[in-house]
């Protein structure tokens, strides 16, 4: 029996993809010196989108209750080839519950095997008593989660993502009694973002446009629903013997894909086996092993002092090198096209971010001194930080 979730009401769930924050760092200029039509025009900004009244109709996700103890979960049990339990699954004519052992807990989901998807998620550690339960209905298109620490609800949201881009998030912080209202309009790549008390009164609301060129953007500020600032940002580029220096360090260059066969078939060796009969893992005579989900996905190559990860799900490339015992290097491949290096010596290290072919994000800690560099999109550094908390205010 499953319980606590309706599925009248939160029918199916996906996992969730992190976002991560993109913004351009400048320098404010004089805001009366400058033209304010774009402005103007901003705020009164009327997308379709940004004009919904918002719904603050959010379900609270309730956790399933999932023993402690793993020997007192019931379904049927399929291990490693070295005797590792990898997962429990308990299965009916409709249903499929997947339970996977972690380290400091417990991951649980609901497979609809009538449509092949995951429609519930549930991740519980145990070290700090966090509780994230998650889930997806393709009849409205949201998408949900609540989260719990210590029995306490901490936050809920939903979220609904629409196929040109653009996107609405309601979130409700049980900590602060907030409401956090936004709205991502791809066609205008416009923001809009609005915070409204428990009782669904409208607190305040922030209006971002980047401007048309790479080197400007508008923001409009409001207290309720009265304009109290607007803000003309122009960016400066610094000397861009930074990028070049980037560009010619040969740690950070990204390390090519390395084309191996990965279908199971087509891949000769040694193989081990879970203890369903499925195919974990294949070691080829010249010692390359490539290890399967139980889904006979593709996950790991190890060749030599290489490492090669595999996404599925996300559709992510990640190669892992020791270069020697104090020095590692990670390159990652985005299904966005954005490249991820990062390289590693005892307790220095050094990362990049590429978009484009070009340098959008830099950070270090040498010697236990940080700096962050922001790039605009031709490359070229606009602002530099030498600690986290300034970029992340800016």
């Amino acid at each position: 029996m499953v319980n606590g979730i309706n599925f009248n009401s939160i029918n199916y769930t996906l996992p969730f993809k992190s976002t991560e924050k993109s913004s351009v760092v400048s320098k404010p200029v004089e805001f009366q010196n400058k033209n304010l039509n774009g402005l103007e025009a901003l705020g009164n900004y009327n997308s379709t989108l940004a004009m919904q009244t918002p719904d603050f109709n959010i379900p609270i996700l309730k956790p399933v209750e999932i023993p402690r103890d793993i020997n007192n979960i019931k379904g049927e049990r399929i291990y490693s080839s070295d005797g590792k339990l990898v997962q429990i699954v308990d299965e009916d004519a409709d249903f499929k519950k997947v339970y996977l052992p972690m380290e400091h807990g417990i991951s649980y989901s609901i497979i609809d095997k009538n449509i092949n998807k995951e429609v519930v998620s549930q991740m519980h550690w145990y070290d700090n008593n966090e509780i994230m339960v998650e889930g997806y209905n393709p009849q409205n298109g949201y998408s949900y989660a609540t989260t719990y620490e210590n029995n306490e609800l901490i936050n809920y949201y939903k979220e609904k993502k629409f196929n040109n881009g653009s996107s609405i998030t309601v979130n409700y912080d049980n900590r602060e009694q907030l409401y956090n209202y936004e709205v991502y309009d791809a066609k205008t790549s416009s923001i809009i973002m609005k915070r409204y008390n428990a009782e669904k009164q409208l607190i305040d609301k922030c209006v971002k446009k980047y401007g048309e060129t790479s080197n400007s953007r508008y923001q409009t500020n409001y207290i309720g629903t009265d304009p109290i600032s607007e803000e003309y940002t122009q960016i400066n580029s610094m000397n861009n013997n930074i990028a070049n220096k980037i560009l010619s360090d040969k740690d950070l260059k990204p390390s090519p894909k390395i084309e191996y066969p990965t279908n199971l078939n087509k891949i000769q060796g040694k193989k081990t086996y879970y203890s369903d009969g499925t195919v974990e893992s294949v070691i080829t005579p010249d010692n390359i092993k490539y290890t399967y989900d139980l889904g006979e996905n593709l996950i790991i190559i190890n060749d030599k002092n290489k490492e090669i990860f595999y996404s599925p799900d996300d559709n992510w490339y990640s190669i892992e090198e020791k270069v020697n015992n104090n020095e590692s290097k990670s390159t990652v491949y985005r299904p966005d096209g954005d490249i991820l290096v990062s390289y590693q010596t005892n307790d220095n290290k050094k990362f990049v971010i590429f978009s484009n072919g070009k340098i959008s994000h830099y950070d270090e800690c040498l010697d236990g001194r940080k700096k962050i560099i922001m790039f605009d999109e031709n490359g070229n550094a606009i602002q530099a930080f030498d600690n986290f908390q300034d970029y992340n205010n800016a």
